[in-house]
């Protein structure tokens, strides 16, 4: 938990930015960048004093972590966002971003060694259920055709995805190099969200 913490920030921020600007909302840019902003300032500052000890302490259960991570990373940031840019949330906008905020628990709990198979398979869950989540939204009309284009990333996804039940035999440089390479998938999966809402937008 001790490494990218901007990212894992500030992805699901960018994504709720995204969505409401999809949207059509009148954005009030000032407060809402400066919201992001401290918002990876508190994250970071968290992560720095205190993150990393929770993250490493064997006595905190690894449900704890990850329920601490989806109020840090997937609520309070998507609530904030929405809030300071529109003086009120839409909670389409925090259930569509609950993908992009999955994906920063998953980046986080990459660096974290798997004590159990069980935990190998959370994470796996948290890095394909935002596929599944998107391509329901989808279907439901609540996010555009054209958000298809994650599907892009699958392949990618798979990949890392099979990565935790070979390091549950052991092998500690599997995990964190999966840490690394997670946070640039949460980059690229966040990136090809935003540019599935611009496709909709221009065509």
């Amino acid at each position: 938990m001790k490494h990218w913490p901007t990212s894992t920030s500030s992805m699901p921020a960018i994504a709720a930015l995204a969505l409401l600007v999809w949207n059509g909302s009148t954005i009030m840019w000032l407060p809402c960048l400066a919201t992001v902003a401290a918002i990876i300032l508190i994250h970071t500052l968290v992560n720095r004093f205190c993150g990393g000890k929770c993250a490493d302490d064997p006595k905190t259960p690894f449900i704890i972590k990850s329920l601490i991570n989806w109020v840090l990373f997937i609520i309070l940031p998507t609530v904030l966002v929405s809030y300071a840019a529109i003086g009120a949330v839409q909670w389409i906008v925090l259930l569509a971003t609950l993908p992009v905020g999955l994906l920063s628990d998953t980046a986080l709990n990459s660096n974290i060694k798997p004590e159990t198979k069980w935990q190998a398979c959370f994470f796996n869950i948290e890095m394909l259920l935002p596929f599944i989540w998107t391509g329901v939204l989808s279907m439901c009309s609540l996010l555009p055709v054209s958000t298809i284009i994650i599907f892009l990333s699958i392949p990618m996804a798979i990949g890392y995805a099979k990565r935790p039940l070979d390091s549950h035999a052991g092998d500690k440089i599997i995990v964190e190099d999966l840490h690394e390479k997670t946070v640039y998938f949460q980059i690229t999966f966040t990136i090809l969200f935003v540019v599935s809402l611009i496709v909709d937008k221009l065509f």
